[in-house]
């Protein structure tokens, strides 16, 4: 297969716009391979967070893909808008038609070589990128226990969470768009 033909299939593939320039052969490799480089760091993403009390999450972000999911929509004063997520009621957007752009894939808990997944189902949108912060994210200790909370916006649809993590087990105890709940 040329890099040409190559070029084409990632054009393809990923639904990107990617400029098919007829250069050298050699031009042609190195151009291949950024594009390479430059698609993976942008359909996915994994961030190391350090937070107080030892606490390190690994924070995963995908593009939302249409196809991977279902898709439920309900009516509100005569306008639809999407309800429903693979069946269950999801954060990120304010009510609409737009699809999310990222999926929270997994959040794992780290601490004292301890691994623990946070439940990151219904949530969608957390951040205008696959990169999220530190800032996003506060631990806590109670004693032997330590609380996890999130904070999540990609411009609409603001939401946060809570996870208690205990036991080498974790439960979420919040998922809202409430102010009153997610600032106090």
């Amino acid at each position: 297969m040329t890099a040409e033909r190559f070029l084409r299939l990632l054009q393809y593939l990923q639904g990107k716009l990617v400029p098919l320039i007829a250069v050298n052969k050699l031009k042609m490799k190195r151009t291949s391979v950024l594009i390479l480089v430059i698609l993976a760091f942008t359909s996915q993403a994994q961030n190391i967070l350090h937070l107080e009390h030892d606490v390190e999450l690994q924070v995963t972000i995908v593009e939302f893909e249409l196809e991977n999911h279902t898709i439920d929509t309900c009516f509100y004063d005569n306008r639809p808008y999407i309800c429903k997520i693979d069946g269950l009621e999801w954060y990120g957007m304010d009510h609409g038609l737009e699809l999310p752009k990222f999926d929270l894939k997994e959040i794992v808990f780290v601490r004292n070589e301890e691994k623990v997944n946070l439940d990151v189902s219904q949530m969608f949108n957390p951040a205008f990128s696959t990169s999220i912060s530190e800032r996003h994210f506060r631990a806590e200790l109670i004693n032997d226990d330590v609380q996890i909370y999130g904070w999540f916006s990609d411009g609409a649809g603001t939401y946060c969470a809570k996870w208690l993590v205990k036991d080498s087990d974790s439960k979420r105890i919040l998922l809202s768009t409430s102010e009153e709940e997610c600032f106090n």
